[in-house]
């Protein structure tokens, strides 16, 4: 019986994989204020995680992710949705939880990034993308880490694809 719900619910992932739309690009600060374009990233599979900096529950999330993924084929971006965040909250909110020595891409998000992906900062907005050509496109939404499987599951699929 779970070999059967697993193949439906691969089945449901892999054909809501064929209503994806183009993932708008950005231009963000990262920490180092270096401005990163979305375009920059070069892996096939990226995990776009938009939280809060208050949300320790999602950095753990994204660490774990990490640990599952290898770097070169999938990249995790975690762009903050404080809108108002200064230049120190972000580098202690960087620094404290240890997130560069993880590999995660933590970007400062602005007003403009956060209407475009419809995030807001009381809610966690996961994206998986897949970069086909020179544009990213969104595969799968998720509001929160409770789903951790299927959000890794989703990833694994688009990975064997």
């Amino acid at each position: 019986m779970k070999v059967f719900i697993k193949a439906i619910l691969l089945m449901i992932i892999t054909f809501s994989f064929a209503y994806s739309q183009i993932a708008p690009n950005f231009l963000l600060k990262d920490r180092n204020n270096s401005s990163i374009r979305l375009s920059d990233f070069k892996n096939k599979v990226l995990i776009l995680i938009f939280t809060n900096t208050k949300d320790k529950i999602t950095v753990v999330k994204a660490k774990e992710l990490r640990n599952i993924f290898d770097k070169k084929k999938v990249g995790i971006i975690i762009i903050t949705t404080d809108k108002d965040l200064s230049s120190i909250e972000f580098n202690r909110f960087v620094v404290k939880n240890d997130i560069e020595k993880f590999g995660i891409y933590t970007l400062k998000g602005d007003r403009w990034v956060l209407k475009a992906y419809s995030a807001t900062p009381d809610k966690v907005k996961i994206l998986i993308l897949r970069k086909r050509g020179n544009k990213f496109f969104i595969l799968k939404e998720f509001n929160s880490f409770d789903k951790f499987n299927e959000i890794r599951l989703s990833v694994e699929t688009v990975l064997d694809r």
